[in-house]
């Protein structure tokens, strides 16, 4: 991880500022016999809460020189209960010419769900090199027979005076994993949040993406980038 200002030494710039981000950057000149390239940055294990609304906030910009993804998706923000794998994120799309969409994903041990894993709720394309900004609202609720549905939420609004906020869906759904899903890991109702990028390795390929005004938070208000005075 670096932090960069949008300057000519440092990303293209957008503006004449001189804002700071978070960039997150696969090498494509690293080889290694690793199933994934990763760089990240995480909250604390075990931070967040089930059973509440815990509300995230950030831009995100993905560069237009960034390759496609192939195989799984690139994440760019997860949510990790225990060791069975992220129970929801943002993920860029797999596929020629799709390494600029964004897609948000859950997972959980609800009967049928490994077959939805790899399908997305939405699908999001950005204009490259810009900032957007996302609000997502996340209740955890794993499955538990007869028990009440979780909730995910996304707003969007790309970065700039004359453009407004759109939600984009509202999903009930279970997700997170009981104890027998957490394969035999320390099983708690808690998760954390992993930003950066996290994909299958691929030879010869550079990922990457920037990050900023990430918030968590109580609230909409509270984690939104825009709307703020």
């Amino acid at each position: 991880m670096r932090v960069l200002p949008d300057t000519p030494g440092g990303h293209v710039p957008l503006r004449a500022t001189f804002e700071r981000a978070l960039t997150f950057r696969t090498d494509k000149d690293i080889e290694h016999d690793g199933a994934r390239d990763r760089t990240e940055l995480a909250t604390p294990k075990g931070g967040l809460p089930f059973h509440t609304n815990v509300w995230v906030g950030f831009d995100i910009r993905i560069p237009e020189a960034a390759d496609d993804v192939t195989g799984s998706g690139a994440f760019v923000m997860q949510l990790w209960q225990c060791h069975a794998g992220p129970i929801a994120g943002v993920r860029i799309q797999s596929g020629a010419g799709n390494g600029h969409n964004l897609q948000f994903v859950r997972r959980g041990d609800e009967p049928g769900m490994d077959d939805e894993y790899n399908k997305s709720m939405a699908t999001k394309p950005l204009v490259p090199d810009a900032w957007h900004s996302f609000v997502i609202k996340y209740h955890v609720e794993h499955y538990r027979p007869g028990a009440p549905k979780g909730l995910i939420e996304v707003w969007h609004r790309k970065v700039g005076a004359t453009y407004t906020e759109t939600k984009l869906f509202t999903r009930e759904t279970y997700f997170g994993f009981g104890p027998e899903g957490c394969d035999n890991d320390t099983f708690e109702e808690r998760f954390r949040i992993k930003y950066g990028m996290y994909k299958d390795y691929q030879p010869g390929a550079t990922f990457q993406s920037d990050f900023r005004n990430v918030r968590i938070g109580a609230s909409k208000r509270e984690v939104q980038p825009y709307y703020r005075d």
